[in-house]
């Protein structure tokens, strides 16, 4: 496009195809003009805001999980997670518990807790091998991990007695403060052992 008249791509969804990050545009404003050839330069602007909301929401998503395992005591596995900068969702099973209102509150102090308690939120990156040395590391069933550059993002609240350690390659909060609040809007069954959470955090929370 001419400098002095830019075309404006909104990123609507990014993929990791063939060890390439592929980032899936649609022109703000339609024209038959717009052309893009390999070689040609592009400036990539993050919306600040949304970037926060999704921070918030990821780490969010890291606290719940570890929250539910740590007051429960039970044999839990993530299913599946979705974030946005509207919300995150979590959708766990949990063998030989049913979550009622009443945990859901206990949930929810828990993390405003350890939010409360300014705990700074480590991003380290590790080896398959180091991975396998530690048996408190939460992984998705099913889950293909590379044998390199495996990004652990560690929350540790011993006082409050929660412990998160997750592989993940999101984009994450560096203190849990940043969070400010953390509610749950909506939890469902799913079927027998499974719980589906929907929580805002943050901005999101204090709308």
């Amino acid at each position: 496009s001419h400098p002095d008249q830019p075309h404006l791509l909104d990123v609507i969804n990014v993929k990791h195809l063939n060890g390439c990050v592929v980032h899936v545009g649609r022109l703000s404003t339609p024209t038959d003009a717009f052309e893009l050839a390999i070689g040609d330069e592009v400036e990539l602007q993050v919306d600040p805001q949304q970037r926060q909301l999704n921070t918030c929401h990821h780490t969010g998503t890291h606290l719940l999980n570890a929250a539910i395992r740590s007051l429960f005591n039970k044999v839990t596995y993530q299913v599946s997670s979705s974030v946005t900068s509207e919300q995150c969702k979590l959708e766990v099973g949990l063998l030989g518990k049913r979550i009622q209102k009443v945990d859901v509150q206990l949930i929810e102090d828990l993390i405003n807790r350890v939010i409360c308690s300014a705990t700074p939120v480590k991003v380290d990156l590790l080896s398959a091998a180091e991975v396998l040395q530690q048996n408190d590391i939460t992984m998705v069933p099913g889950e293909v991990y590379p044998e390199q550059g495996l990004r652990l993002v560690n929350v540790q609240s011993p006082e409050l007695q929660l412990s998160s350690k997750e592989l993940c390659c999101g984009t994450h909060a560096t203190n849990t403060s940043e969070l400010s609040c953390f509610c749950i809007v909506n939890l469902k069954q799913t079927n027998r052992a499974r719980f589906s959470f929907t929580a805002v955090a943050g901005q999101a929370a204090e709308n």
